[in-house]
């Protein structure tokens, strides 16, 4: 018991942030639980205590939904924790896969997204920019596979997973809509992106100036990817599986709903937040991730150890959505709520614009699954209702088992320790609510 107590004593704001980004998709995300008093959507995540197998769950809903208007295809809105057992993934992709539309969470990668129609030079240059350095990536990664520069951009899609090539094939033409140009130095050993500019035609200036990226070839197997990311990390740690890397969006039935990083960070500029932190913290790219890459190793040395922190992700992956709205996780952020009205709301949006543009335009769709990290799915459901669904069913998946008997935990310490965890996290709300 003393070292439970320990743990739990010194699940401080690291702690909080770790397990806390865990909930959601590449950027953490979350949404401020209901006053008691008032009622609201019910929870889409839950804790479930097992004494006949000596086990405690993470139980995740997929929520169906119906239209007043019976034409009108039936939702079904999945919470996605991004790191669970293999089985829960399984279960989800199967249910995905069967729906005619899936509108699922990846926040898009730089340069992607649409250009706005009154968009000003100015701004389709920056666009442009992004897009060109996207490609260069693109061309960075096939050469270091292939020890050799691409011919073309056909040569990379053909030979890159379907996901990524799609996203290849969205960012080939710059934002005035003219195809960004590759050229292939095979004497200086070096590579060229170029956007000819608002202009079209070689040379020029201000924003009729050519956008160019000039990259010596890298050497083959030569790595500049960054470190592995914590969420990562603690999958593997915990004998648990990172979502990404097991399910697969890539079906044809599947469509991104998300916005790109370059209109998270503008909107949260607008917002005046700085959310670099968390985007180091999730990157793996900052001292307190690669001091929490260092701890989680030592997590991982014994079976009890590891049961034990999963029993505290499991208590905390509950508490998430208050521990993130409160600024509890500690990840230096200013402006939280300005934070969370991007994370969530101005994302939330996006899902369910592409959802009207489908009953719009799409009659032959009857089903559209949507999966979502769950911390945003109660505002998700009220924008659904004020468009007229309500829910009509829940079914519920074991996201994470922590098996009791197996570590040598007692239900006695297992209950001891939830209990001192959730006392920590109701006063670190407290006191971040005080500090705001």
């Amino acid at each position: 018991m003393r070292q439970i107590a320990t743990i739990v004593r010194h699940a401080g704001p690291l702690s909080l942030a770790l397990f806390a980004t865990c909930a959601h998709a590449g950027i953490a995300s979350a949404q401020a639980a209901p006053p008691a008093e008032t009622t609201g959507p019910a929870p889409y995540i839950r804790v479930v205590d097992d004494p006949e197998a000596r086990a405690v769950r993470l139980e995740v809903a997929s929520r169906r939904f119906e239209h007043e208007n019976k034409s009108r295809p039936a939702v079904r809105m999945t919470g996605a924790v991004h790191i669970g057992d293999a089985h829960f993934y399984e279960a989800i992709q199967n249910m995905m896969d069967a729906q005619d539309v899936v509108l699922f969470e990846s926040v898009k990668p730089s340069g992607m997204g649409d250009v706005p129609p009154d968009a000003t030079d100015e701004q389709r240059a920056k666009i442009s920019d992004r897009r060109v350095r996207l490609l260069t990536l693109f061309v960075e990664r096939q050469a270091r596979a292939s020890g050799s520069l691409p011919a073309d951009m056909t040569e990379i899609e053909s030979s890159i997973d379907e996901r990524f090539a799609r996203i290849l094939q969205g960012v080939r033409n710059d934002a005035w809509g003219n195809a960004i140009g590759y050229s292939a130095d095979g004497a200086m050993d070096q590579f060229t992106i170029t956007s000819l500019g608002a202009d079209g035609v070689p040379g020029g200036e201000g924003t009729g100036a050519d956008i160019a990226v000039t990259t010596p070839r890298p050497s083959p197997g030569e790595s500049k990817d960054a470190p592995v990311g914590i969420q990562q990390q603690l999958a593997s740690s915990l004998g648990l599986v990172f979502q990404p890397e097991v399910m697969n969006e890539g079906g044809p039935n599947w469509r991104n709903s998300d916005m790109s990083v370059d209109q998270v960070q503008e909107l949260m500029e607008a917002e005046g937040v700085d959310a670099s932190p968390l985007f180091n913290m999730l990157s793996g790219d900052s001292f307190a991730a690669k001091f929490a890459g260092f701890m989680l190793k030592l997590v991982a040395s014994s079976e009890q150890s590891r049961a034990m922190t999963k029993l505290m992700m499991v208590e905390m992956l509950g508490s998430a959505d208050e521990l993130l709205a409160s600024g509890a996780g500690g990840m230096g952020m200013s402006n939280v709520d300005g934070m969370m009205k991007v994370i969530i709301e101005d994302r939330n949006a996006v899902v369910v614009k592409d959802l009207e543009n489908i009953i719009a335009t799409e009659p032959d769709v009857r089903t559209v699954g949507i999966l979502y990290g769950a911390g945003h799915l109660s505002n998700l459901e009220t924008r659904l209702a004020a468009i007229g669904y309500m829910p009509v069913g829940d079914d519920w998946f074991s996201a994470i088992t922590v098996d009791l008997s197996a570590s040598g935990i007692t239900p006695t310490q297992a209950t001891a320790m939830r209990q001192m965890l959730r006392s920590s996290i109701e006063r670190q709300i407290k006191a971040a609510q005080r500090r705001r």
